[in-house]
């Protein structure tokens, strides 16, 4: 799937890989965690295809901070 389908799937106005919207929560869909890495390690984005265990990649994915700066406030 190209980036830019991808897009859309991203919470919008919101710092975090969730919104909430007419009292429910939407995690972002590209948004996944490791269960083989330590909790604070383990938050791994779909989308830039990068984890925070990784070399050179994320650090708070692990805590559903937005890491990618799609549709950021």
């Amino acid at each position: 799937m190209k980036k830019r389908a991808m897009k859309k799937w991203i919470p919008k106005n919101t710092c975090y890989c969730y919104e909430y919207k007419n009292g429910k929560y939407r995690n972002c869909k590209w948004l996944s965690f490791n269960p083989n890495k330590h909790y604070q390690e383990n938050g791994y984005c779909k989308y830039l295809s990068t984890g925070d265990w990784m070399e050179d990649g994320t650090f708070l994915l692990w805590d559903a901070c937005k890491e990618c700066g799609e549709h950021s406030e």
